[in-house]
């Protein structure tokens, strides 16, 4: 398996072409040697053949630029402008094909049409339609492994990596757009290049041709691309996650600890639910990875938004029952508990006095959670 490189020649069209660029170059050959107004280009390029999409959409009806040449708009005869779809895979492509050679046009594979072959899956239409709707990386792999018969653990990694860039630049997968987030592209592309590293480090199988630095190079590269495109606090969050492994991105540590600080920084900004914050936080103080400037920050961020015992006692000890807070921001949000104790449910106050018993430091405050409560060790 491997991202699909085949080029595609048209004749009576100079140059050589992608799939994207080869449905844009033979609608604006169309256009340009055609009186085309909009309701007749729909009837010639019909918006089924390339899917959810469409073939081409007015400039101006444009959702997501990211979809679409907006940069390279044809003029119709009415005066309409109109762009074509970015989106286009083996298995909608093949659609606009076969139309335009009713057209016309004479469409041929550069380097033939065994090399066309060589660097595609063929997923079945249930197959792309899960692919379409995947939301977690996991769906795509359930995919790979009933393609390549095997289970989702035994995909090698180097079956996934060449897709990655796919992922981060369109978001696509083998050319079916999906509807993963840029925080689940990228925990996916940690846990390919992670894994390549350590093969690559430590010499296993499936390591591929690259040395583990130069895959870490690579891994960078991807994330600084998706840092660009990152927009919430789980997409940066999730970048940041690269740090909590011995084998990470980046030839250069200190270049590695910049970049991290950097979005988890913005995630802190951006994050505005205190039960995220408090377990999120824990990549801040990993085995790999410590930031007590950030960890800070996200406790403050914490206590700001904290309102309630619910709140105030989750920053003492997140929903995985952790401590991460120490010092006066566990001592501020346990004041807040004590304070507001009447609001908590009995189990919830017993959990937290029986979390805060290992540390004897805190029995005067139990004390005052519960004034019957014994020590009984």
């Amino acid at each position: 398996m491997a991202k699909d490189y085949t080029k595609y020649n048209v004749e009576g069209i100079d140059g050589e072409f992608n799939k994207a660029r080869l449905v844009q170059a033979i609608v604006k050959h169309y256009v340009e040697n055609n009186a085309m107004l909009w309701e007749t280009i729909l009837v010639t390029f019909p918006l089924e053949l390339q899917g959810k999409k469409g073939v081409i959409s007015k400039k101006s009806e444009v959702e997501k630029e990211r979809d679409f040449y907006v940069d390279a708009p044809m003029k119709l005869q009415d005066g309409t402008e109109i762009v074509t779809c970015r989106q286009w895979g083996k298995h909608n492509l093949v659609h606009f094909i076969e139309r335009a050679k009713t057209l016309g046009y004479e469409i041929s594979v550069v380097g033939g049409e065994a090399e066309a072959k060589e660097y595609t899956l063929n997923f079945t239409t249930e197959q792309i339609n899960t692919i379409g709707k995947a939301w977690q990386f996991y769906d795509i792999e359930q995919v790979l492994a009933e393609v390549l018969g095997v289970e989702t653990y035994q995909i090698p990694s180097l079956e996934i990596e060449p897709y990655l860039e796919e992922l981060v630049e369109d978001r696509t997968f083998g050319g079916v757009e999906t509807e993963l987030s840029n925080g689940a592209i990228a925990r996916a592309i940690h846990k390919v290049y992670g894994n390549l590293c350590y093969l690559s480090q430590y010499d296993q199988e499936g390591k591929g041709d690259k040395t583990s630095i130069e895959y870490s190079n690579l891994w960078a590269d991807l994330l600084r691309e998706l840092e660009a495109k990152a927009t919430t606090d789980d997409d940066y969050w999730s970048i940041g996650e690269s740090s909590l492994e011995k084998l990470t991105p980046f030839e250069d540590k200190d270049e590695m600890e910049a970049f991290v600080h950097s979005a988890y920084n913005k995630a802190i900004d951006l994050d505005d639910d205190i039960s995220s914050l408090t377990v999120m936080a824990n990549r801040l103080s990993s085995e790999y990875y410590t930031n007590n400037e950030l960890l800070e920050k996200a406790g403050k961020k914490a206590l700001s938004l904290a309102e309630t015992f619910q709140d105030y006692a989750s920053i003492c000890f997140n929903d995985n029952e952790e401590s991460l807070f120490y010092g006066e921001i566990f001592d501020q949000a346990l004041d807040k508990v004590i304070e507001l104790k009447e609001q908590a449910e009995e189990d919830e106050l017993e959990n937290l006095i029986l979390l805060l018993a290992d540390d004897e430091d805190y029995h005067d405050k139990i004390k005052q959670i519960d004034p019957n409560w014994v020590n009984e060790y």
